[in-house]
């Protein structure tokens, strides 16, 4: 009987250790595909400009940053 409960918790113990990295991995898509906060606000210390839609942006305003669209788009 002890025999049978030493090779169940080696093989167990052998199958968690394989298995890690894939929870891991599990985890990290989980928030990157469901982020735990929908986003955050910043305030700009200096003044911007966005080259691609020509929008300024100005010292001490706030910004909003979305955490869901970024996970979602297919640049990052």
């Amino acid at each position: 009987m002890l025999l049978f409960l030493v090779a169940s918790f080696e093989t167990i113990s052998n199958a968690l250790s394989s298995f890690i990295h894939l929870i891991n991995a599990l985890i990290k898509e989980v928030l990157h595909f469901s982020p735990p906060s929908s986003g955050t606000v910043r305030i700009l210390t200096i003044n911007d400009y966005l080259l691609h839609s020509g929008f300024h942006l100005y010292k001490g305003e706030q910004i909003i940053i979305l955490f869901y669209n970024l996970a979602r788009d297919q640049r990052y």
